[in-house]
């Protein structure tokens, strides 16, 4: 039996392209991911910050009753 090592690169060579396209494909969605998370996160930290000063406001207005 006989391989054609030519054919077998050709295959090799596109099988690495497309691992490749896919690394890069993933690594853009991680990336993207991340970014949101992050910004979810600052909301999050925006909207706490807001809420603990409105309960200290309203325990401070309870304290003065």
């Amino acid at each position: 039996m006989r391989v054609d090592l030519t054919a077998v690169h050709k295959r090799t060579i596109e099988t690495e392209v497309r691992l490749s396209t896919a690394v890069n494909e993933l690594t853009d969605t991680v990336t993207s991911l991340r970014e949101t998370i992050v910004g979810w996160r600052a909301e999050h930290r925006a909207d706490r910050e807001l809420l603990r000063n409105r309960l200290d406001s309203i325990e401070s207005r309870l304290r003065e009753r």
